[in-house]
């Protein structure tokens, strides 16, 4: 069995309500990026303004507003204008989103080994954190944790 050169790729398409994205998400970013345990194949923001005109400003080299990342050149342009585009519909002006490809390295691993013992992942199910985190905090103050 060939070993797999992308793991599961998870898209976030994170807002902002400013024209320009907060700089701690991109520290936010970088960090997370440092563990290895994702690897960034594709970035993209995009801004409206004012008069409600969308800019897209894809990751150019590793200079897209002072960040000092790059994608996976080989997957770069992996997000679609045309989904930026509807993704940009909705946005109020005057606001901007940070649009990901990331790819879950650590998740690559297991499907080749899982692919190697005949198996495959089916399906996921991802629970958001704020979710997540306020189901624990609920068990927790029942049981007096």
């Amino acid at each position: 069995m060939p070993e797999f050169r992308y793991g599961p790729v998870e898209m976030y398409v994170v807002g902002f309500a400013q024209e320009k994205p907060d700089p701690g998400a991109w520290d936010a970013l970088t960090n997370v990026l440092a563990t290895g345990a994702v690897r960034l194949l594709d970035l993209v923001v995009i801004s409206k303004d004012s008069m409600g005109e969308v800019a897209i400003l894809e990751l150019e080299g590793n200079h897209l507003l002072d960040l000092d990342i790059e994608p996976d050149p080989l997957a770069d342009g992996l997000i679609a204008e045309e989904d930026l585009v509807e993704l940009a519909a909705p946005m109020p002006r005057e606001s901007s989103a940070v649009v990901l490809a990331l790819e879950l390295a650590f998740e690559r691993t297991l499907a080749e080994r899982l692919a190697q013992g005949g198996g495959e992942v089916l399906q996921t199910t991802r629970v958001p954190a704020p979710v997540v985190n306020a189901i624990i905090d609920l068990y927790e103050a029942v049981e007096g944790k």
